[in-house]
Order: structure tokens, then C-alpha cells, then sequence
């Protein structure tokens, strides 16, 4: 099983941004870096962006906004805090599982040269405000070609400042 060490701070960002926008979707960017196979450390988020389309059941970024936040924050770090992944909501929902348009668009960044990220982050924030639940789910391909989950993360270590 993975293990996603992501500290209270950043959650609590997340879950103010899903609760701005409940009942429609929200999300963003899953920023850090990978430690072996299966731990990673998220130390920055990047939410939406002033241009991103909020609706009940899908939710598309601000692309240019994330682009240059993930860039500044590649250069601030000298490398060292990469793009994981995404993350957003499933507002009203009763568990944390990925969609279809979820699969698809892992596949697309797993597709993408540019995101440098072949085994991408997800992270769903479901249920209602003051009780999001949160769900990692790191994604790798077949020898098929065919997207599948690892194992569910089932509890995030809030972590506050172990990698500051």
C-alpha cells in the first residue's frame, strides 16, 4: 500500500476550496516529491484558477493558471517539488472512488510528455462540508496499455512539518 504524507495545512486548503464551491466540483494540483516506489510527500496545492468551470458533476482547471503556478513552484523549489497529480471533489458522494471521466483524464496525463508524471496522484475529496473525506489512488498501466489503481491509500498521514 502507498503511503501519501500530506500535512493537516494543505488538506484544510483543499477542503476550504470544495466547500467554496459545494454542491459543484472543485480541484487542482497535487505538488512534492516521490520517495521509492510507493511514498510520496505533497508540500504544495494549486487550486483551480479564476478561469476553471465549476459544475455538479465535473469540473475543468484554469490549464494556463496551474501551468505557470506548477513552473514557479518547479523553479522555487530547484526541481525539487514536481507535479504528483490532481485533486478534487465528489460533492454529496458516499465514497471516494474514481469515475470514468476520473480514469480518463489520469490516462490523458499519464499520456502527456510535458506533465513528466507516468504514475499520477489522484485525490478525491468526497461527501459534504465540514465532513470531507479524503481518497488517494496511484495509477499505473497494464503491460496492456489499460489504466488500473493501486491499492486505495486508505488513511493520509497528516505530516506538518517532517519535509518543510
Amino acid at each position: 500500500m502507498g503511503v501519501i504524507h500530506i500535512s493537516g495545512a494543505l488538506l484544510s486548503l483543499c477542503r476550504q476550496e470544495v466547500s467554496r464551491t459545494f454542491p459543484l466540483e472543485s480541484g487542482g494540483v497535487l505538488m512534492g516529491r516521490r520517495a521509492g516506489e510507493s511514498e510520496w510527500f505533497v508540500d504544495h496545492m494549486v487550486g483551480p484558477g479564476p478561469e476553471a468551470r465549476h459544475a455538479r458533476y465535473r469540473f475543468s482547471p484554469d490549464h494556463e493558471y496551474q501551468r505557470q503556478l506548477i513552473a514557479a513552484r518547479f523553479l522555487d523549489t530547484r526541481g525539487e517539488s514536481t507535479y504528483l497529480g490532481d485533486w478534487h471533489s465528489h460533492p454529496k458522494a458516499s465514497h471516494g472512488r474514481l469515475s470514468l471521466l476520473d480514469r480518463h483524464a489520469l490516462g490523458k496525463i499519464m499520456d502527456t510528455p510535458e506533465a513528466q508524471c507516468p504514475e499520477p496522484l489522484m485525490m478525491i475529496l468526497w461527501g459534504e462540508p465540514d465532513t470531507w473525506t479524503s481518497t488517494i489512488w496511484h495509477t499505473h498501466r497494464h503491460s496492456r496499455g489499460l489504466l488500473s489503481r493501486l491499492p486505495k491509500v486508505s488513511q493520509c498521514r497528516c505530516v506538518t512539518d517532517a519535509f518543510a
